[in-house]
């Protein structure tokens, strides 16, 4: 009996002992236990740090626990599923590798674990991944369509990891759709982008740009799709004149018909011209200013067209002849005695451009001979007149003249010469008597 009552006294006082053992043993900074305080710090996560950052790429982290005694680590949240942990049990101090699979997203990840002891103690902690870069594909940099009529489509495909928009850099009449212009993250699955144009078939070459732009977060990736459509093949042509330009000068229009930008210049005669125009674009009327042809020779004006693209071999020469310069004709000269001092000269000339003078010479002789050696008399009349009359006095009676007529215009002089004679008897409109003149 005694024995058995030793023994019943040592339970009593060992056994409150064993327990406070127990639950002192695996604790974290714990309670205070029947006015006890449990171990400090025995079990923990290193430096006490409960928030860890890994990078979008190749993210991972080492988290370091302290411990004596055994635990378990369970994901309490990983809407991503993209996280890991391992080990997730063990026993003892240990270091944990938390990994995550690279973040093609543009937002963050997280993911929260919690570390819970073999006595029931948790403590959680938490990884964030960084938001990944932005990820824009286009399936093509260019699209060409033909030179005809109709409308054509083309497609080309875009993939991105966030929101993204379609937009014509610059004038881009000429495509009239693009659907769609704009779409949703879809990584794994790209969507197929429709364009079409109008139904004309251009002249020249058409270009455009399509900016597709990926966003997110304050920053844009951006992707170029260069969109062509072929015009057609180079041309030129000029209207050839039917007619010559008049020896007076004037102004030619030259009609020039092409699709591409093209350059002027006068390849011949470009002395008595101006051209007016020197470059353009597309069907054009290019005036061309003749001088005055004051040369009895005609002569040929050249003006050649080449295309600016740098590419076509082509050229349209055009060609016009201008008159030669015509000398005054002289299609009348008539001199007649009115009395027996007194004479009358009528003329009239023709001529196409103007006439610069016009005047006589007389003089007393019997021959044409005669007339270039005696003493000459000069009488100068309008000089812009074509027609006119002449009036002679202090002629001699009976006797005869040769008059000579000159005119000339900016090509040339041309002169007349003709013979006359004085009256011997009064006329009626002479008053001198007979035998006294």
């Amino acid at each position: 009996m005694k024995t058995e009552y030793t023994k019943m006294k040592y339970y009593h006082i060992i056994l409150p002992l064993l327990v406070a053992c127990l639950l002192g043993a695996c604790t974290a900074e714990g309670p205070e236990i029947k006015d006890m305080k449990a171990s400090s710090y025995r079990v923990q996560l290193g430096a006490r740090q409960r928030d860890f950052s890994i990078t979008a790429k190749n993210g991972s982290v080492s988290v370091s626990v302290e411990a004596n005694c055994s635990w378990t680590v369970t994901e309490t949240s990983d809407d991503s599923g993209a996280f890991s942990c391992s080990p997730t049990k063990g026993e003892g101090s240990k270091t944990l590798n938390v990994t995550a699979a690279d973040n093609t997203t543009v937002q963050e990840r997280k993911a929260s674990y919690r570390f819970t002891t073999a006595d029931g103690v948790s403590m959680d902690f938490h990884v964030t991944q960084a938001a990944g870069d932005i990820s824009l594909n286009v399936s093509t940099e260019s699209i060409t369509f033909e030179s005809k009529e109709g409308t054509q489509t083309a497609t080309f495909t875009v993939e991105a990891n966030t929101d993204w928009t379609i937009v014509k850099d610059g004038p881009a009449d000429w495509i009239v759709e693009i659907s769609p212009a704009s779409g949703k993250a879809n990584i794994g699955s790209p969507a197929t982008v429709t364009l079409k144009t109008n139904s004309e078939r251009p002249l020249n070459k058409q270009d455009a740009n399509l900016i597709v732009n990926a966003t997110a977060s304050g920053k844009t990736q951006t992707a170029r799709v260069n969109v062509s459509r072929a015009g057609m093949e180079t041309f030129m042509t000029v209207a050839q004149p039917s007619s010559t330009m008049s020896e007076l000068g004037g102004t030619q229009h030259i009609e020039i018909t092409t699709n591409t930008t093209w350059s002027a210049a006068v390849t011949k005669g470009a002395e008595f011209v101006t051209l007016a125009t020197k470059e353009g674009s597309g069907n054009a009327t290019v005036d061309l200013t003749f001088m005055p042809n004051e040369s009895q020779e005609a002569r040929t004006v050249e003006v050649t067209f080449l295309p600016l693209d740098g590419v076509s071999q082509l050229q349209a020469v055009w060609t016009m002849t201008q008159d030669a310069g015509t000398l005054p004709a002289i299609t009348e000269l008539k001199p007649q005695s009115t009395s027996r001092t007194t004479a009358a000269v009528t003329y009239a000339v023709a001529s196409v451009s103007e006439l610069q003078s016009v005047f006589i010479e007389y003089a007393l002789a019997d021959s044409p001979e005669a007339f270039e050696a005696a003493e000459k008399k000069t009488v100068s009349g309008n000089k812009a007149a074509k027609s006119g009359a002449f009036s002679l006095s202090d002629l001699t009676s009976g006797a005869v003249y040769y008059v000579r007529l000159t005119v000339e215009n900016k090509v040339g002089r041309v002169s007349k010469l003709e013979p006359f004679e004085t009256q011997s008897q009064p006329g009626k409109d002479d008053n001198t008597p007979p035998g006294l003149d």
